[in-house]
């Protein structure tokens, strides 16, 4: 079953409706009209024979060039989520039950856990 099309995404406050501009049998990509916010739904199949369904959310923007500070540069980040299954033995509420618990975990204590993540503490 496809995403809706367009999507909708809140960032910091904004809402960013996403069309789709491509689609696979079971990817898509989704664009805003201004081409700076994109979402990649897609599969893959790891060498073990796991399967793994990412949906990943990137933003572009431009900033002062730290080499040279009278030119901009466009830069991009991103953030991604990997649902790794086996090919036997989770369910989908399983795994949704895992994902909720690693969000909660994430957003928990006003985004702690995530800020220390973005900051590279482990």
């Amino acid at each position: 079953m496809a995403l809706a099309d367009p999507l909708s995404i809140t960032v910091d406050g904004q809402t960013i409706p996403l069309s789709r501009i491509a689609t696979g049998d079971v990817s898509g990509k989704f664009i805003s009209s201004d081409q700076k916010t994109t979402v990649l739904v897609y599969p893959r199949t790891t060498a073990a024979g796991r399967k793994a369904n990412v949906i990943q959310l990137r933003q572009k923007k431009v900033t002062t060039n730290p080499l040279v500070s009278t030119t901009n540069i466009e830069v991009e980040a991103s953030v991604a989520v990997t649902v790794n299954l086996p090919p036997a033995g989770f369910t989908s509420s399983d795994v949704t039950n895992l994902y909720t618990a690693l969000a909660s975990l994430l957003s928990g204590s006003s985004n702690a856990v995530l800020t220390k993540l973005v900051n590279g503490e482990s």
